[in-house]
């Protein structure tokens, strides 16, 4: 059985994709296709990828637990799609941290190993880095973690999130797997194309006919900000959903860094774009 690691990244449309495979989940059958639902793959799988990266290795105990997660996929069907973000890592943690998915290799290390297989490819969407930072800086106070607005414009000022290296890790843990990659920004006029490469077949899709995960507007923004900088990240982890539900998602968006800082992510990603579709051991969706 062939496995599809579709890695996110975060805020690139994630889940508008898995719910375009709950929505076609028909046509998949039909084709022997399997793509577990996200509540049931973390609770079955993911969470075995972050016990493994916590113990650097993959452990007797967690192999046989996700072979037990695995093995009734692996006996009906001919492929398996595993969609999941958080198989690189947490929000909080590139914010924390001013690094792209700073434990990004363990946990890819412990997920190869946990797989058990050398029949993996391996898909991803990245995104402009501004963009990309401003929605998971706001996905982190979502989930209860505020780190102030011009800590996390310095650490990224100084260095920009390196996505050439990220794809440099994934390749070295997966040397020999197809990696397919697609600009976020492209992705509603790729979107049938994204899921056939996922399904390897042209089938019959069904998407989703509006935004699953709507990004909380600026005035919800900037009271959760209020809110962590008053009371702490205990408040804001209980009060936050009550905060996003107050304030209508139309209010103007949430843009926290200079047109300066805008300029310089954007010319970063734009010099790492270019290089990777350079690149012949990768696939570009286009």
């Amino acid at each position: 059985m062939k496995t599809v690691l579709h890695l996110g990244v975060h805020k690139t449309a994630t889940t508008s994709l898995q719910q375009s495979l709950i929505l076609s989940r028909r046509a998949l059958k039909e084709n022997g296709i399997a793509a577990p639902r996200l509540a049931r793959l973390r609770n079955g799988f993911t969470r075995l990828v972050f016990q493994a990266a916590e113990e650097n290795r993959a452990t007797p105990d967690l192999l046989e637990q996700s072979a037990a997660f695995l093995d009734p996929f692996r006996n009906k069907y001919r492929r398996l799609i595993l969609s999941d973000e958080n198989f690189l890592g947490a929000p909080r943690q590139v914010l924390r941290s001013g690094l792209l998915y700073p434990f990004a290799l363990i946990r890819l290390q412990c997920l190869r190993d946990l797989l058990a297989s050398e029949d993996i490819e391996i898909m991803l969407s990245l995104r402009e880095s501004g963009p990309f930072l401003s929605a998971l800086y706001v996905e982190a106070l979502k989930n209860g973690y505020y780190r102030p607005v011009d800590d996390v414009a310095t650490a990224f000022h100084n260095a920009p999130p390196d996505w050439s290296s990220l794809i440099d890790m994934i390749r070295a843990v997966f040397p020999q797997s197809p990696i397919t990659l697609w600009d976020h920004a492209d992705y509603m006029d790729l979107k049938d194309q994204v899921m056939d490469r996922l399904a390897d077949n042209t089938l019959r899709w069904t998407h989703p006919e509006k935004r699953h995960r709507v990004t909380p507007g600026g005035e919800a923004v900037a009271a959760l900000i209020a809110l962590a900088g008053q009371k702490g990240q205990a408040a804001l982890l209980e009060q936050a959903p009550r905060i996003v539900a107050r304030y209508p998602s139309t209010t103007p968006a949430f843009k926290p860094w200079s047109r300066a800082l805008e300029s310089h992510l954007k010319q970063s990603y734009q010099s790492h774009i270019t290089a990777l579709k350079t690149r012949p051991d990768l696939i570009w969706l286009a």
